[in-house]
């Protein structure tokens, strides 16, 4: 386990302390949740992230700490690469939901503030947790091209979007306890849901044992507990399937979710992260992980589509937000919602299976052309269908456009 390590203020002078490993450390100037195929290279990035780049994100920080979202988007975009960071999307994400966001929304966007917080300031036990990291689950790639990209470019990609170099971090390492204690704001932490409890949850495994109406029954496999937690991605699909991941709890019904979107695991798996994942503080649970991979039995992407996903939900990848003037982006999401209504029209347990994907309706450009394009009165009963299955902020999204169906009937 990681020494404490003196926490920092966000604006902390930011550390130089090179890596004695055959990894080389990776670099703080790239955005920490960005990533694509056409990515510039770590030449390029150096010339662009400057110190008053750097400051910038510092005070968009120290806005989001405090929930001032507005602020925090007119800070981060001053970043020259903030088009192409999914972090923008986050902010935009709170933005559109407003004050209005769900307490257990606003705890994951805490989540994502302590972890941009350790990034940018360079924290030694991000880079503590990227070794673990590359040593269970990438010991394979080549240290000299991982993945096709420069090697600190590779090692700040999994800094910035790698599922366990985050939970390690974030937990383990103690980096959210120490951000809530010293960054996060009254204001915002009288918003959130529970956010102080979930530095203690354990990484353990779990069977899905069935959902309804956007709730999902849970067996862990440590306790045999069977828990009611949110369904807001793929645990609809998957009865019967396990998992690996926290399981935080909430004060608004059904009283847990997962922090973060799970794995997908075997039973086997899912078993023995369950047995030796049961303290707050173990990381032995990674060593389950980087098992499975060596043998072929899990699969260990690193890309946006595939590590990112929006606050409200773990279905969509995190580049889901439309410009209101692209149409073929628009024309798309208008397609997941018409295919969502299609199979609300099915089943109730067709709805359940559609709702996540809902989670575009946060979009306010998506909302206006659905709204436009699919508030017909045969709409009304697919729209109520879909609001008795998802969760806010869906649910009265889909009243609101099931109450302009029965306007225009």
């Amino acid at each position: 386990m990681s020494k404490p390590r003196k926490r920092r203020h966000a604006t902390a002078r930011r550390s130089s302390r090179p890596s004695a490993r055959s990894w080389p450390a990776g670099d703080g100037a790239s955005d920490p949740a960005r990533a694509s195929a056409a990515s510039p290279t770590l030449a390029e990035l150096k010339a662009l992230i400057t110190d008053d780049v750097l400051a910038e994100l510092d005070l968009s920080l120290l806005a989001e700490a405090s929930g001032q979202v507005e602020l925090a988007i007119e800070h981060f975009e001053r970043h020259p690469l903030a088009d192409s960071a999914p972090h923008r999307q986050y902010l935009y994400e709170m933005r559109d939901l407003g004050q209005g966001a769900p307490g257990w929304v606003v705890s994951r966007w805490i989540l994502q503030q302590a972890h941009r917080w350790m990034f940018l300031n360079q924290d030694p036990r991000l880079q503590d947790a990227v070794f673990l990291t590359l040593g269970n689950v990438y010991g394979d790639v080549d240290p000299e091209q991982p993945l096709g990209r420069e090697p600190k470019m590779f090692v700040g990609e999994v800094m910035a979007m790698d599922w366990m170099c985050r939970q390690l971090a974030l937990y383990e390492m103690g980096g959210l306890a120490d951000y809530l204690e010293s960054m996060v704001q009254p204001s915002l932490l009288r918003r959130a849901d529970r956010i102080l409890a979930w530095p203690r949850a354990p990484m353990s495994g779990f069977r899905i044992d069935g959902v309804t109406a956007g709730t999902a029954t849970l067996e862990d496999l440590r306790t045999g507990e069977r828990r009611e937690a949110l369904n807001i991605g793929r645990l609809a699909e998957g009865i019967g399937m396990c998992v690996v991941g926290r399981l935080v709890p909430l004060r608004c019904e059904p009283g847990w979710i997962f922090d973060s979107r799970p794995r997908e695991v075997s039973d086997a798996v899912a078993q023995e992260v369950a047995e030796v994942g049961a303290g707050p503080r173990s990381p032995r649970w990674t060593g389950v992980l980087g098992n499975a991979v060596r043998d072929g039995e899990l699969v260990w992407p690193l890309d946006v589509a595939a590590c990112v996903t929006p606050l409200s939900s773990d279905m969509l990848p995190c580049r889901w937000r439309c410009d209101a003037d692209a149409e073929p982006s628009l024309s798309m999401a208008v397609e997941i919602c018409t295919n969502s209504l299609d199979a609300a029209q099915l089943s109730e347990h067709a709805a359940v299976l559609a709702g996540p994907y809902l989670a575009i309706l946060v979009d306010p450009s998506v909302l206006s052309a659905v709204a436009d394009r699919l508030t017909s009165p045969e709409h009304a009963a697919g729209w109520e269908r879909l609001a008795r299955n998802t969760h806010e902020p869906l649910c009265s999204r889909c009243l609101e456009l099931a109450a302009r169906c029965r306007v225009a009937a």
